[in-house]
């Protein structure tokens, strides 16, 4: 069997990051609108809220990074 490793084809910088996050989100939340079951629009909404708050984590690491004063 053929494993792939697809994260390894894909370059995405840092800044990038919070970005694919938030598109991740609204597309889970496009699906959840096309559901009629409540529970499984409830679980992708759920889903598409964590994608959302590990963007607002991302940026706020990558943040503080930047903010970080050099040591020499």
């Amino acid at each position: 069997m053929l494993k792939r490793d697809w994260a390894s084809d894909v370059q995405v910088s840092d800044g990038d990051k919070p970005q694919l996050y938030r598109e991740a989100a609204e597309s889970l939340r496009r699906l959840a609108s096309q559901s009629c079951l409540p529970n499984i629009q409830g679980d992708v909404l759920d889903l598409s809220a964590r994608f959302e708050r590990m963007a607002m984590y991302f940026e706020a690491q990558t943040a503080r990074y930047r903010l970080r004063p050099r040591q020499t």
